[in-house]
């Protein structure tokens, strides 16, 4: 979360199983920086845990990432100096073990493929975004994984599609 502190005004947390650790461990603010905390009583995803923060964020952009990685200093900053939705991608031997970035003819990034059997590439998705807020509204329409779940990488899959 350090990382994170020169490029955000506020953290919201969602928690969950571990709810009361985190709160004791981190309180109510991170370095001066507030956190707000949001339970997420049914573990339906990350897609469905992001939905859940949408009332408290109150800019238009925000930085998401998943809370169970560590992210180096340099993502934060490559991220923070877009002004629309950007994302991190990341050179991986072991692409099979992520969500790997699918790229058009162009460049420009057409979906997310979590932990694909064959080679679409060696550019992974390490897990955080810079998204706007108009991505919940699309929150509705992602159908559940064959994990059951929410999938954070198909909300933003769909928003590439549909923009």
């Amino acid at each position: 979360m350090e990382a994170a502190l020169p490029y955000v005004s506020e953290f919201i947390c969602i928690v969950g199983v571990h709810e009361e650790k985190i709160r004791a461990f981190f309180g109510d603010a991170f370095h001066g920086t507030p956190i707000t905390y949001i339970v997420q009583t049914e573990q339906s995803g990350t897609g469905h845990a992001l939905s859940l923060a949408a009332s408290a964020i109150s800019d238009d952009t925000f930085m998401s990432m998943y809370g169970d990685d560590v992210y180096p200093a340099d993502f934060f900053e490559k991220v923070a100096q877009h002004d629309g939705y950007a994302i991190v991608g990341q050179k991986k031997e072991n692409w099979k073990s992520f969500g790997v970035l699918r790229a058009g003819t162009d460049g420009n990034l057409t979906e997310i493929v979590e932990k694909p059997s064959e080679f679409i590439s060696d550019l992974v998705n390490p897990g955080l975004y810079k998204l706007g807020t108009d991505i919940f509204s699309l929150y509705s329409s992602v159908s559940l994984s064959t994990r059951g779940e929410y999938e954070l990488t198909d909300l933003v899959s769909l928003f590439i599609k549909e923009h």
